[in-house]
């Protein structure tokens, strides 16, 4: 029977190990794909619009998921804000009478 010495046995597993080791190591050192720099004069973090509908739909993080009812309010607050058919104003209005709907309903959290 043939046998390998301690020192061949280990000289093998370095070399498996390293036949493993390298593809991976040539993937990490490859370049990635880089992110394009926004263009000049222009910020890509700028804060939420704030006006009359954002301000009257910001009850909406309040309401309470305990009771199921309160859920009701939470979907016509989203169905009213996301409409693509009723303008500013309107959907001022809607959520206005919403959140006071949901108050009412001791649905909102202080």
């Amino acid at each position: 029977m043939f046998t390998i010495t301690p020192a061949a046995r280990t000289a093998l597993n370095f070399a498996v190990v390293i036949a493993f080791a390298v593809p991976f190591a040539a993937n990490a050192a490859a370049p990635g794909h880089p992110v394009a720099p926004p263009p000049p004069g222009s910020n890509p973090y700028q804060p939420a619009v704030q006006n009359d509908v954002t301000g009257a739909y910001q009850f909406r993080t309040r309401v309470l998921v305990s009771p199921p009812n309160c859920q009701n309010f939470a979907g016509q607050a989203d169905s009213v804000f996301y409409s693509s058919t009723t303008d500013d104003k309107t959907k001022a209005e809607q959520l206005t009478a919403i959140s006071k709907a949901a108050a009412t309903a001791g649905c909102l959290a202080p």
